[in-house]
């Protein structure tokens, strides 16, 4: 059974009790919402079976781990660590977007500038992704006709200065 956007688990938060106790317990109950046993699932992270035990039990695992764990059972690790009640787990396909980004787009100006759009997108992603990554983010943030054209010209854009834009990339980064 896999688990579908936004299903609540039932596993509360609750600040009476240890945060290794709501991420053994959030880890079981996602694992079995996801239809997965202990075997499958460690087999997944690839940890020993003994080592998902335990954590089921309450012991804490690794950061590392926690975002293992979070992928192989389609919900998110602040939802395992019981900072969130709400798995946020997405449809296949479905990216998540760096939210800076997605100010950085919001903010365009009104006239919604390609070249500026294609600026801002390859200060954050490497040229040969970077038009893979316009479609599903602008489909979310503009009407559909919109989305299409703007994504269109910033498509062509991106490709027009590849050379160029692998340059400037990688020297941009190199800074941080």
């Amino acid at each position: 059974m896999a688990v579908n956007s936004l299903t609540i688990l039932p596993v509360p938060c609750s600040r009476d009790e240890p945060s290794e106790k709501t991420l053994g317990k959030r880890i079981r109950s996602a694992r079995i919402h996801a239809g997965l046993t202990q075997e499958g699932l460690a087999r997944k992270v690839g940890v020993n079976l003994s080592t998902l035990q335990k954590w089921e039990a309450g012991t804490q695992p690794l950061a590392a781990s926690v975002c293992k764990l979070a992928l192989a059972l389609g919900v998110t690790s602040d939802y395992l660590l019981g900072i969130s009640d709400h798995p946020a787990n997405f449809p296949p396909g479905y990216e998540l977007v760096d939210m800076e980004m997605v100010e950085a787009i919001k903010n365009l100006p009104h006239e919604r500038d390609p070249e500026a759009a294609a600026e801002k997108i390859i200060m954050w992603n490497p040229p040969p992704m970077a038009a893979d990554w316009i479609i599903p983010t602008y489909a979310k943030l503009l009407p559909p006709a919109e989305a299409q054209a703007l994504m269109q010209e910033i498509s062509e854009i991106l490709y027009t200065w590849a050379p160029k834009t692998i340059r400037k990339w990688r020297k941009y980064h190199k800074r941080y």
